[in-house]
């Protein structure tokens, strides 16, 4: 008896469940039923020796880990082939996270520049943050839309208020810087008209910024520490 080997060519689009929350460094399963109809109820049979013997190794998107035919305890004509895909995050390495993150490094960097330098300080920090706002407007709008935050989201989401609150610590010097020099010029009544010498004009300039330069001293420490530990956690719940 000589075996007869039959080969169909079959091209279909098919719709796929994914869950994205770990989005670009998901791990997807698809499952495809496939129905022969030229064959009865009892005809086909799966087992260990059933094999997918051609499949692609790369998508645009994805990697195919695997590709095999469930096994089926009983004869059928019902067919369940599962995909097994992990997506190639590479893109979004350079063209996300390396930009993102070379912006919340400039932004920190504003607070390393001199304490009299807030207009300086500010335009960079400003000018940062809406660049930002419009990368991450521009990549959104390519990412697949979910109810959920995805991975990547959470990364967007740390990285705006990372730069959002480097503008409020540039805010907060400027206000307290203020504050003192309104206080170190301010005439302290008497009711006696005596001659009250005053403090040299170097130390009062030093005692007016003490406050502002603490700030940005506690601020430069707090957001190395804040910035490096979330990317540690970031990255690491993905291994």
């Amino acid at each position: 008896m000589n075996p007869l080997v039959i080969t169909v060519n079959v091209k279909s689009t098919v719709y796929c469940d994914f869950q994205l929350r770990w989005y670009p460094w998901d791990d997807p399963h698809c499952f495809l039923n496939l129905k022969v109809t030229n064959v009865p109820s009892f005809g086909l049979l799966v087992d260990g020796t059933s094999t997918v013997t051609m499949r692609p190794e790369l998508l645009e998107e994805y990697e195919v880990v695997e590709c095999r035919l469930q096994e089926t305890p009983h004869p059928t004509n019902n067919l369940t082939l599962l995909v097994h895909l992990t997506r190639r995050y590479q893109y979004h390495l350079w063209t996300t996270f390396l930009p993102t993150s070379l912006l919340a490094a400039i932004g920190y960097g504003t607070l390393l520049l001199p304490l009299e330098a807030f207009a300086e300080r500010g335009s960079m920090s400003l000018t940062t943050l809406l660049m930002f706002i419009a990368l991450y407007t521009e990549t959104n709008s390519s990412l697949p839309s979910t109810a959920y935050l995805k991975h990547i989201d959470v990364w967007f989401v740390f990285s705006l208020i990372f730069l959002t609150l480097v503008i409020n610590v540039h805010l907060m010097t400027f206000l307290a810087d203020s504050e003192s020099a309104g206080q170190s010029v301010r005439p302290t009544p008497s009711r006696h008209l005596t001659h009250v010498s005053a403090p040299p004009f170097a130390k009062r300039v030093r005692d007016r910024m003490a406050v502002p330069k603490r700030i940005l001293r506690m601020s430069t420490v707090l957001f190395a520490l804040v910035f490096i530990i979330f990317t540690l956690v970031y990255f690491l719940a993905i291994v």
